[in-house]
């Protein structure tokens, strides 16, 4: 019997539509590899909890055209995707009515994962967060699932679980999880009657 859903947040909770680095390139003229080198490189030690994102972007600022501040930056990049899908969100209220546990579980830097739990209130819709940042792991290792697995004090099989990076849904599947990749709304629905309503 399924106890808990956890969730991924980008591709998820939020539409893609509005991805920070795809805003950025096309408002500021730049080439699109400029910033995936840096989320391919700088960013996986911030998203580890290893560096400080507000440190790594200084070194990039010139680079990429930025005349404002790190900070100035962050508010930018953060308010770029702030919409949560209100038909999943509806969902998952509709789910807290009925006992289920909600949990959300991302790979994220600090200052996002903040602004995402406090700002965008993501911290009061769920029962709890978990980003890579403060966990030292990040999906799709088994040390990532286990520890949150542990924390919620459920069995693997237990857990729903929704992501739209297939590595991701292979790893928590690898865990025991009953993992699902997340497509659209349509399926999710269905997914969620079938293992829980």
């Amino acid at each position: 019997m399924i106890k808990a859903i956890v969730f991924d947040i980008d591709g998820v909770l939020l539409p893609e539509l509005f991805r920070f680095s795809n805003r950025y390139t096309k408002e500021h003229g730049l080439a699109s590899d400029h910033l995936a080198y840096f989320f391919h490189s700088d960013f996986e030690q911030c998203i580890l909890g290893r560096a400080d994102l507000k440190e790594v972007l200084k070194n990039h600022l010139k680079k990429w055209g930025w005349d404002k501040s790190v900070d100035e930056l962050l508010g930018y990049w953060f308010e770029s995707d702030t919409t949560l899908d209100p038909k999943v969100m509806a969902v998952i209220n509709d789910l807290k009515l009925k006992g289920v546990k909600i949990f959300v579980a991302s790979n994220q830097e600090k200052y996002r994962g903040e602004y995402l739990t406090e700002v965008l209130g993501l911290g009061l819709a769920v029962d709890k967060v978990f980003i890579s940042a403060h966990l030292g792991q990040k999906k799709p290792s088994p040390e990532f699932f286990n520890t949150i697995r542990q924390e919620i004090k459920l069995k693997p099989e237990e857990i729903l679980f929704f992501d739209d990076g297939l590595e991701n849904v292979q790893g928590a599947k690898n865990v025991g999880w009953k993992a699902h990749l997340y497509t659209d709304f349509k399926n999710f629905e269905k997914v969620v009657e079938k293992n829980i309503l």
